[in-house]
């Protein structure tokens, strides 16, 4: 299973609310996996840090592919593309700041393709780094492309991604807003028998105002995180069996 997204799927250290866990989602929807459920599964990613650090938890699978503030295209780059690229935490490929790393596996190895992966990407796309709606979900369907190069029964959980306190930042609600309704018909459009895509809907029950850092207002803390864990693991289990 390959988490893959922004900082929402990377998150940042933090020894208070929000963050107490500092290793997002994952943490929780790994220890609802393996000790609730009793099932045996490997995350995957080249990452097992948070944006800042180590998590404050340790026990749990720390792999993934979430990167902090990166747009859709630039994680599709360093999922799907041998060679050089650029890791920073706050800079995509091509961003001559960010720290160039390599040997650093990705789905060209055979041993790291995804039987599963889980999405929610589009936040940075249609805020600070400027791609826009339709290059948005055009950049998260060729994302699906190439994954499904690799393994074509590939299994993607699409989000609709999670919502922004518009209090905070009002511009920036409106444009997840419109993402998030894009996502339902991008999800059907890509779905086939053979490579199912389900949507997540991870907007729906989320609440902008008191699942989100109140720093920010897009971020989620604690509460945010249990309920994208809790939505991950009901669209999961039945592709899991017995």
């Amino acid at each position: 299973i390959m988490p893959i997204g922004d900082s929402i799927t990377q998150s940042a250290q933090c020894d208070t609310n929000p963050w107490p866990t500092g290793g997002s989602y994952r943490y929780y929807l790994w220890k609802q996996l393996t000790v609730s459920n009793s099932y045996s599964v490997d995350f995957l990613g080249a990452r097992t840090n948070s944006a800042s650090g180590l998590p404050l938890v340790l026990d749990f699978d720390r792999d993934h592919a979430g990167y902090w503030g990166w747009a859709a295209d630039e994680v599709d780059v360093a999922l799907s593309t041998n060679g050089y690229h650029y890791a920073g935490t706050a800079f995509g490929p091509g961003d001559t700041n960010g720290v160039l790393q390599t040997n650093m596996y990705y789905i060209n190895n055979p041993a790291t393709v995804p039987d599963i992966a889980l999405i929610h990407l589009g936040d940075n796309d249609v805020g600070w780094k400027g791609r826009g709606l339709t290059n948005a979900t055009n950049n998260i369907s060729v994302l699906i492309d190439h994954l499904r190069a690799k393994n074509p029964a590939v299994i993607v959980l699409l989000c609709k991604v999670i919502p922004v306190n518009p209090a905070i930042d009002s511009n920036m609600a409106v444009k997840v807003d419109q993402l998030a309704a894009l996502i339902p018909t991008l999800a059907a459009s890509k779905s086939n028998a053979a490579s199912p895509v389900t949507l997540v809907d991870q907007y729906a029950g989320f609440d902008a105002v008191n699942d989100t850092w109140p720093t920010d207002g897009l971020h989620p803390r604690d509460s945010g995180d249990r309920k994208i864990a809790a939505k991950f693991l009901t669209a999961l289990l039945p592709y899991l069996g017995d």
